[in-house]
């Protein structure tokens, strides 16, 4: 099985990058999308996929059993972590990966990033 786990910055319409800062002291906060890839039959062999974030989340476990787009979810993050993904198949089986969430951000030029409210 070649199964993958990928992960890219949302971007708004015009290619800006999304953020969002709480108030007071908080670190921005980056709208990140992670999904499955592979080929058309191991993709259609998965019923649902699980992800497990970082303790910290309010809700640290999210799941996707949307084929369409390859069980996707979207997350606010400021920083990178392990996220345990559990892709539970038709057929019973689990198999499991281990993915380390990173990004990368450009330099902010004043024009490459937009606020957003959460």
């Amino acid at each position: 099985m070649t199964l993958t786990v990928t992960r890219q910055v949302i971007k708004n319409p015009a290619g800006k990058i999304k953020f969002w800062k709480p108030s007071g002291n908080g670190r921005e906060h980056f709208h990140v999308g992670i999904w499955i890839e592979g080929t058309k039959s191991e993709l259609d062999s998965i019923e649902h996929v699980e992800y497990t974030l970082h303790p910290s989340f309010k809700r640290p476990i999210r799941s996707s059993s949307n084929r369409a787009n390859k069980f996707s979810i979207t997350i606010w993050t400021w920083g990178m972590f392990m996220i345990d993904v559990a892709i539970h198949l038709r057929d019973g089986s689990i198999h499991r990966i281990q993915y380390y969430l990173t990004y990368d951000l450009p330099e902010d030029d004043g024009g490459n990033y937009v606020a957003v409210d959460e």
